[in-house]
């Protein structure tokens, strides 16, 4: 079933990211309305989580980190830290780097894709 326009807009555009480790994820640039969530708490680590939680997406476009309705970004960052304790700080760094990365300067992205295809 193909995508109707909508759907596609609100799917955004993602981008692959091969970490340290070997792995590759996907991530996509975080709203303005994310990162205006984190200015209460901007200097405090469960930022960090809540954008990690919000840019994270599987292969096919959808959150891997889904917030509840009654859960606080505070909670949700601090609940997606929890669940990427495993990681090391190298990864985590190279996943945030990225983040910024496609959030702050998306045409630089989407031109080093199109230089590696």
């Amino acid at each position: 079933m193909a995508l109707s326009i909508i759907e596609r807009i609100n799917k955004r555009a993602f981008y692959p990211l091969r970490l340290v480790n070997g792995e590759t994820i996907h991530l996509r640039a975080v709203r303005n309305e994310h990162r205006e969530a984190v200015q209460d708490f901007k200097d405090r680590e469960e930022s960090v989580g809540y954008l990690i939680g919000m840019a994270v997406v599987s292969d096919n476009g959808d959150p891997e980190f889904v917030q509840a309705k009654e859960q606080s970004a505070l909670a949700f960052g601090e609940r997606v830290l929890g669940l990427i304790s495993e990681i090391g700080p190298d990864v985590r760094e190279q996943i945030v780097k990225k983040i910024f990365q496609i959030s702050n300067e998306p045409s630089s992205v989407q031109m080093e894709a199109i230089v590696k295809n």
